[in-house]
Order: C-alpha cells, then structure tokens, then sequence
C-alpha cells in the first residue's frame, strides 16, 4: 500500500512555512537560561506551489521519483529521520539521481550595538535581508520558508538571548543556543537550514570583538528523476508510480 503525506512527515503534513512563521520564538529562552525547546524537525514538506492541480501538469518522470522517494522515506522510523539519514536514502533511490553538486554556506551576522536586534525592529531591514538572502541563494527557499516577521522575530529573540546571556552564562568562553534546526523535502530537493545564537564571553570569535551574534547554515542537494530507470519500467509500474504521487496531493 502506498504511504500517505501524514504517513512521511507525521500526522499534520503542514508545510514547513506555517509551522516556522507561527513558532513562538520567544519561549526559546528564559531566565533560566538556554534550553532544547527550539524548532527542529527532520523531515518537513514544503509544498511550494505543489498542490490537487498542479501535480496534474508535472511530467510523468517527476512524479514517479516522488512516488519512489515518498516509499523510501516511509520505511524510517521516527528516530531515523535525520537530515543525513534522508539524504542517504534519497542519494541511494532507483528513480532518483543528484542534479548537481551539493551546497553548503554559513552566514554571521553579528549583534554589536545593531538595532535591527531589537524587538519591533523593521520587518524588512537591509541588514537582515542580505544576510538571509545571501546564506540561502536561491528564489524559490526564500519565497517558501521564512517570512519578514518571523525573520524579525528570530533576531529580536536572538538579541534577547545575547543580553540575557551576560548575566546567566559563564564569563568566560563561547555558548550557543539553538534557535532552528529544520530538514526540508521540497520535491524533489532537500535542503537543511540551521540559526544557533552564538556568544563569546571572551569577544575573541568574531570580527571586531563582538560578543555575539546568528550564525545561519544552509545545505541543499537538488535531485533529478533517473530517467534511465524510469524507462525501464512496465506500463503498469509507471501507471501506478504516477497515480501515487497524484493521490499525495488529491
């Protein structure tokens, strides 16, 4: 039997957009100091424009890797379901193959005497806006994943942390708190995005000396269907493979 939506990404299947712009950032951190409650999860859909209708209009080799991958991936326990986990299995698919070569980037931007760190600061601050843009790089990630007031509440908190931190760490040495820790299954591609609030009692990491800041990093692996193997397939195997990736999305 096919797996469902719910079966892959848990009982909501709610797209990872949603579930990062209505987060609750500020129940991250408290006076008690760092703590575990931030939002990660390894496997999450985003669904772009995917939807009842357009995977009507997808060709047939797309939908039988969705198909494929939507199999694999339903086989793995809860706990197997890690960022590299899936990468392994999506790598290893019959009807899947890399598109290119994998990215990785890591961006800093720092807190220093920054406004944009405070709460209420602007939605759309240039600062904060090539920061992002430039960690992520690519259009279709940045229209589908964080919006301007999630981003505005991510690095307010972040500047929370920072102040908080003086008085409840350790003055001496760096600390991280993780913010976001998200594994995305944007189909057919995976990319990974992490923001841990990092400071230095010492002001020795960073440029400048400051004591801290957002370190943000991205990988992504973009995949393509194996047409070779697709080929391959009786008339019934493709058939079933496309009318299983229709009903994911009926």
């Amino acid at each position: 039997m096919a797996p469902t939506l719910a079966e892959v990404f848990g009982s909501d299947g709610i797209d990872i957009a949603e579930r990062i712009n209505n987060f609750k950032w500020n129940t991250i951190y408290d006076r008690g100091g760092p703590n575990a409650e931030y939002l990660h999860d390894g496997l999450a859909p985003s669904y772009g424009t995917l939807n009842s209708e357009s995977i009507d209009d997808l060709d047939e080799a797309y939908k039988v890797a969705i198909a494929g991958v939507m199999r694999s991936l339903a086989k793995l326990s809860s706990s197997q379901r890690t960022v590299n986990n899936i990468e392994t299995v999506m790598m290893n698919n019959t009807y899947l193959e890399p598109a290119e070569d994998s990215i990785d980037r890591t961006e800093n931007i720092l807190k220093g005497n920054m406004g944009y760190f405070n709460v209420g600061a602007n939605l759309d601050n240039a600062v904060v806006l090539t920061w992002w843009n430039k960690l992520i790089a690519d259009q279709d990630v940045l229209n589908s994943t964080i919006n301007s007031q999630a981003m505005a509440n991510i690095v307010s908190q972040s500047g929370a942390i920072i102040d908080m931190s003086q008085q409840f760490w350790s003055k001496s040495g760096a600390h991280e708190q993780k913010m976001l820790d998200i594994g995305v299954l944007r189909f057919p591609d995976l990319y990974r995005i992490k923001f841990s609030v990092r400071v230095d009692m010492s002001r020795t990491i960073f440029p400048m000396g400051d004591l801290g800041g957002i370190t943000g990093e991205f990988h992504s692996r973009s995949f393509k269907p194996r047409q070779a193997a697709i080929d391959q397939l009786e008339q019934d195997a493709l058939d079933s493979a496309v009318q299983e990736a229709e009903d994911f999305f009926a």
